[in-house]
C-alpha cells in the first residue's frame, strides 16, 4: 500500500491544501516547501534535511516521504529512478527506540519507495540521536551507553544494506549546556 501511495504525482495541489487538510498538516507541508524555495532562491545546498521527530517505527519515515512528495520535494514514477531534494532525518531518542534503531531503519529501507528515496540521495541516511528523552528514560550513563550501542548497530545495518549512515547528535537544552 505504501509503495502505491508514494508513487506518482502529489495527491493534492498546494492551492487545495487549506480547504482539504487540517491546518497543522498545512503548516508542515508549507515548512517543507521552504526547503524547495531555499534551494531555488538561495542555493541548492542551503537546505536539504528534514528532521522527523518521535520516530518509533518505519512508518514515520514513510509518512515523512509522503509529505515530501506532497510538497514537491520527492517524485517516484516506477520504473524510473526517484528524484528527491530532501534528506529525511529520523530523531531516535528514547532508550527503547535506540535499542530498536537498526530494526526501525532496516524496515524503512525495505520499502521500495523509501529505497528509491535513498538511491536518489546517494544511498545516505543521516540519523539524529537524542539525549533528552534517553537521559529521562535511563539516566546519563545509560543514555550515553545506549546511544553508543545504537550507533554501532546502525552502522552495521547500513553496511549490510549498503547505506552510508551518518549521525547528528542532538545535545541541546540544559544537558548540552
Amino acid at each position: 500500500e505504501w509503495n502505491r501511495l508514494l508513487a506518482g504525482p502529489p495527491l493534492l495541489e498546494p492551492a487545495a491544501w487549506s480547504a482539504a487538510l487540517d491546518p497543522d498538516l498545512v503548516e508542515i507541508l508549507e515548512s517543507l516547501q521552504v526547503i524547495g524555495w531555499a534551494q531555488d532562491v538561495i542555493d541548492p545546498p542551503a537546505a536539504g534535511a528534514y528532521l522527523i521527530s518521535l520516530v518509533h517505527g518505519p512508518e514515520a519515515l514513510w509518512q515523512g516521504l509522503l509529505l515530501a512528495r506532497e510538497a514537491g520535494l520527492f517524485r517516484w514514477d516506477p520504473p524510473e529512478p526517484a528524484r528527491s531534494r530532501v534528506d529525511l532525518v529520523p530523531l531516535i531518542e528514547s532508550i527503547d527506540d535506540l535499542r530498536r534503531a537498526g530494526t526501525i531503519l532496516e524496515a524503512a529501507w525495505d520499502l521500495p519507495a523509501y529505497r528509491a528515496q535513498l538511491a536518489a540521495r546517494g544511498n545516505r541516511q543521516e540519523v539524529m540521536l537524542g539525549y533528552s528523552d534517553s537521559t529521562k528514560d535511563g539516566g546519563y550513563l545509560t543514555s550515553n551507553w545506549e546511544i553508543y550501542q545504537a550507533q554501532r548497530r546502525l552502522l552495521q545495518t547500513g553496511q549490510r544494506a549498503r547505506v552510508e549512515v551518518t549521525f547528528f547528535h542532538g545535545r541541546g537544552g540544559a544537558l548540552g549546556r
